[in-house]
């Protein structure tokens, strides 16, 4: 799987049904145990427990399994500001830190990745698919790299 996603709800789908709209498809293909993100979110507000994005990951069978991406757990900002939250996520590991060469960098510490796994429950199904749904928060997710194991 190739590509590079930042996800905004202001994208979604002119009168797709339900709180979640989806925005970009990634064709799998595979059989896999897992699926490992490499991610971060942008812009305000950063607040713990707000489902980010939704990944429905759809088999080849027809069937589908949901995914919600959770601030403070999966990821967190692009943006590291120092006292204004911790480094890492609960369940994702911080992947890679950086400098940013640009922008006002008053006030962060530098930019960040994280990594975070979806275990699939049904790894003798083909992935044909993933699609990501974002929502109603102004926070926006940016894919980075997706690998399927």
């Amino acid at each position: 799987m190739r590509g590079l996603a930042q996800l905004d709800h202001r994208a979604s789908v002119p009168g797709a049904p339900g709180p979640f709209h989806p925005v970009a498809v990634i064709q799998v293909g595979l059989r896999c145990r897992a699926l490992h993100f490499l991610q971060a979110t942008m812009d305000d507000p950063l607040v713990d427990e707000a489902v980010v994005v939704r990944w429905l990951v759809h088999y080849a069978n027809g069937s589908a399994r949901e995914w919600p991406v959770v601030y403070g757990r999966h990821v967190r900002d692009l943006w590291w500001r120092p006292g204004r939250e911790p480094l890492d996520a609960s369940e994702a590991l911080l992947a890679w830190r950086g400098r940013a060469a640009i922008g006002d960098l008053s006030g962060t510490d530098g930019v960040r990745l994280f990594k975070a796994t979806w275990t699939n429950p049904q790894p003798d199904l083909e992935v044909a698919r993933i699609e990501f749904r974002v929502g109603e928060t102004s926070m926006k997710p940016l894919v980075v790299g997706a690998t399927a194991e």
